[in-house]
């Protein structure tokens, strides 16, 4: 985040990989999730319950932020790896950044 000059990340994760926000929380000074999504913007909160439209509009976060991290064997990063390259925006996978935790790599 120093590096790219950021001051907050947004973290996509399934329901199932919540222990992710356990592990690298605590290192992200600001971050954001589905809840904050949820909680600022009204007329998304009647889809909170909808997995699927929840992912579509974090799929476009992604899709339009400055830096993306993603995880390898995702078909949901692949997803966003592929529109980003489309409109030239580069992405990093997640085990290949130093210093990651492998709790972290191995959640996917």
């Amino acid at each position: 985040m120093n590096k790219a000059h950021l001051f907050c990340m947004y973290i996509a994760f399934p329901p199932f990989t919540k222990r992710i926000l356990d592990i690298i929380g605590d290192n992200i000074p600001n971050y954001f999730t589905k809840q904050d999504i949820v909680n600022l913007v009204p007329h998304i909160a009647e889809y909170k319950d909808d997995n699927y439209v929840i992912s579509l509009v974090e799929q476009e976060l992604a899709i339009r932020a400055v830096e993306f991290i993603g995880c390898q064997g995702s078909a949901w990063t692949d997803q966003v790896v592929k529109a980003r390259t489309q409109i030239r925006k580069k992405s990093v996978m997640i085990n290949s950044l130093p210093g990651v935790p492998r709790d972290v790599i191995r959640i996917n």
